[in-house]
């Protein structure tokens, strides 16, 4: 839900649909205020030689608001956004998505950002949402106040992109898909189905899960000896922990049986396992792992066990390792196991194929006459190579 108001100008970008909605007669045309910005920009060449942008978005920010980590669509606008701050600085966060690089980028007023290339497809952009900013090194403290952006960009009429930064880009991501659904039948064609991969990862991960909360605890109960080990070594006294994707606990047990003085906390979207967390004693909340309630670089040491592969696309498997390293301070340890494709010489686990179905077979006994295991009876599953 948009938290701030917003004027468009020319085109509307559906947030919905992530594509171009023309406007009405009214707006389809640049208000005469804004063609002395407009006529400075096609100066320069910000777009080419004569260019004009044909689509503009003025926003509102109140003190505390922002946005959240996105990249500007590729199939909905073409290279180069300029955005013109007024009345108030902000800082803008920008990340780069493969090596987590991150650089703070103050919006003075009447000031303007020009992203290009690599800053416009690849590195993700945000406004941390808060009253007060720390610029540069020192202690220099600015106070938000009311902040107008006007946002200036051309439209992408043949809605595809051949970028190079294909890894964020939604038209190769999208082809991408379309190859694996032909190389690989009805099972990854039912991976990428119209309601989308949160709805396939609520059915498959979440429900069963809650479903089969039981089975699993009382057959999953044993910790992987060489996470454990990793716990052991890593975990220093004073050291905060994060277990996303925690599931029945287990490693939660194992960090407290340590007696060590440290915090631990874990997240897991199922609702089940979450009760199962709080009856052990284990602090746990209710949280996607694709975006987690933990501040930045809060944690010293990250965990991730068994949680990448039921995840259903190349960009959330992306976005859910971009959040660990979010969580976790510069220097500490993340450790991140999912099943592999590639199985071990004399193993019994066999996968027909990098995303598949896995089947779980569970005893009578176990089924709750209150919920219904997914008809499938399975879980999905990838093939991320242990980490």
């Amino acid at each position: 839900k948009m938290q701030r108001r917003v004027q468009h100008y020319g085109y509307q970008f559906d947030y919905q649909t992530r594509g171009i909605v023309p406007l009405d007669e009214k707006h389809r045309q640049f208000p005469e205020w804004l063609e002395g910005v407009v006529s400075k920009l096609v100066e320069r060449g910000v777009w080419g030689e004569g260019v004009r942008p044909d689509q503009c978005t003025i926003q509102e920010y109140m003190p505390g608001k922002g946005i959240d980590t996105h990249v500007d669509t590729h199939s909905a606008f073409l290279d180069t956004i300029v955005s013109v701050s007024l009345l108030s600085s902000t800082v803008m966060s920008f990340k780069h998505p493969m090596t987590s690089v991150q650089r703070d980028v103050q919006l003075a007023p009447r000031s303007m950002m020009v992203m290009k290339g690599e800053s416009r497809y690849l590195w993700t952009h945000k406004i941390p949402k808060r009253k007060i900013d720390k610029i540069g090194t020192h202690d220099n403290f600015v106070k938000r106040e009311r902040r107008i952006s006007i946002t200036f960009r051309r439209v992408n009429f043949d809605k595809e992109c051949r970028c190079p930064y294909s890894s964020a880009c939604d038209t190769q991501q999208a082809e991408l898909q379309q190859q694996k659904n032909e190389q690989h039948g009805d099972v990854p064609r039912m991976l990428s189905r119209p309601d989308g991969p949160e709805a396939l990862e609520t059915l498959h991960v979440r429900d069963f899960y809650d479903a089969a909360a039981s089975h699993f605890s009382h057959t999953r109960h044993s910790p992987w000896p060489k996470i454990a080990s990793f716990l052991e070594e890593e975990v220093k006294a004073g050291d905060l922990v994060g277990d996303i994707g925690c599931g029945n606990g287990k490693y939660l047990k194992v960090l407290r049986e340590h007696n060590k003085h440290f915090g631990a906390v874990g997240c897991d979207l199922s609702k089940k396992l979450i009760e199962i967390c709080h009856s052990n004693g284990h602090q746990v909340v209710s949280s996607c792992g694709l975006s987690v309630p933990f501040r930045d670089n809060g944690f010293d040491v990250t965990i991730n066990i068994a949680v990448l592969h039921h995840i259903s696309t190349q960009e959330r498997r992306e976005q859910l390792v971009s959040e660990l390293v979010r969580i976790t301070r510069v220097g500490g340890k993340i450790l991140v196991y999912a099943w592999a494709m590639e199985q071990m010489e004399g193993s019994k686990r066999k996968f027909p194929q990098q995303d598949c179905f896995v089947p779980w077979h569970m005893p009578t006994s176990f089924k709750s006459s209150s919920s219904t295991t997914p008809s499938s009876s399975t879980t999905p599953s990838s093939s991320t190579t242990p980490s």
